[in-house]
């Protein structure tokens, strides 16, 4: 019997490559899975050394069952919410929110929401008169309230809002945790001498906006559909994603995508990196990029960034230094109960 030990020894190689990416394939879902416990574990130690650390009266203002409606709803602006406000809580109990925010935030993300805080002080001052303190304006109006009881086993949620800043995460039993609606703010964007950004995270997003428009350049065609929009579109009590009108980033070249790609990075980069499960990907989905208005700081603005799954968009509203920013997705939003 003739053997071909060639063939055998390329086949016998074929079966060991095979089994390498086999076991390749089972360890990177291995340590996926394993990452995925570890923020779930981190996030319910957090949560539940927070609810610990209250008072069974602070405890029922700040809980909620999973089933409750209002834990599929979000807003912004200085209102009133369900939760626990940052004014009730003793100075230990708000290190422990702050610990509990910063399992969701990344170091940039902590950041943005103390600077975000610090400017209800200047609102406050700005719109204050003698006899009628601007009361509404007050960097403790922030509240949470957690959704369910925070374990590894079950579905349970945590949400942060406040006038300019909106977090919801919705823990599920084996899947990283979800982010959006995602919302952040400033107001006022600008110093008094009209020349710097007090918000470190929207100086950014004006450094990413401006090099996308410039890899765009001035022969791209219409990039700014209709009237510019007076806020971000998907607000409060909208659940689709704005048109993919503007320009069709699937036709962009190499330049002009990696910094639609950076343009989008820059928001994600608030988020903890394992919870940044967004990508813009024009391969597999169509992608949108639209601009209204002003191209620096001093001017009223608009974009977003738009695909089939999720929407990034900035908008000014009241004033070029008053801006929103705001991450939506279509499947994700709430843990994926969005309607």
């Amino acid at each position: 019997m003739n053997v071909n030990v060639h063939a055998v020894r390329a086949s016998a190689i074929a079966c060991l490559l095979a089994l390498s990416s086999i076991a390749a394939a089972t360890r990177q879902a291995s340590d996926a899975q394993g990452e995925t416990a570890r923020i779930n574990r981190t996030m319910v130690r957090a949560a539940g050394a927070f609810m610990e650390g209250l008072s069974a009266e602070q405890q029922e203002k700040a809980s909620a069952p999973w089933d409750e409606p209002e834990r599929r709803t979000w807003q912004f602006g200085p209102v009133r919410r369900e939760g626990i406000v940052l004014s009730d809580l003793s100075p230990a109990s708000f290190e422990r929110l702050e610990a509990l925010l910063d399992t969701a935030l990344s170091p940039r993300g902590m950041e943005a929401w103390r600077e975000i805080r610090v400017l209800e002080e200047v609102l406050r001052e700005r719109e204050s008169r003698p006899g009628r303190p601007a009361t509404h304006r007050d960097p403790d109006l922030y509240w949470l309230r957690v959704y369910g009881t925070p374990a590894a086993d079950t579905d349970w949620s945590w949400r942060f809002e406040g006038h300019h800043i909106a977090l919801h995460v919705t823990c599920r039993q084996g899947a990283l945790p979800t982010v959006t609606p995602f919302f952040i703010g400033a107001s006022p964007l600008l110093d008094a001498r009209d020349r710097d950004v007090t918000v470190g995270a929207f100086a950014r997003l004006r450094s990413a906006a401006d090099d996308l428009l410039d890899a765009i350049g001035e022969e791209a065609g219409d990039m700014s559909p209709g009237e510019r929009p007076s806020d971000i579109r998907m607000g409060p009590g909208k659940w689709d994603l704005p048109p993919r009108d503007g320009l069709d980033v699937n036709g962009f070249g190499e330049r002009q995508l990696a910094a639609a790609r950076a343009l989008l990075d820059c928001y994600l980069e608030l988020l903890d990196e394992p919870l940044r499960q967004h990508a813009l990907r024009p391969a597999e989905e169509d992608v949108s990029f639209a601009h209204w208005g002003a191209t620096t700081v001093r001017g009223e603005r608009a974009w977003a960034l738009v695909t089939e799954s999720f929407a990034l968009e900035l908008a000014t509203t009241t004033g070029k230094s008053h801006v929103h920013a705001l991450l939506r997705d279509a499947g994700r939003d709430f843990g994926g109960e969005a309607k």
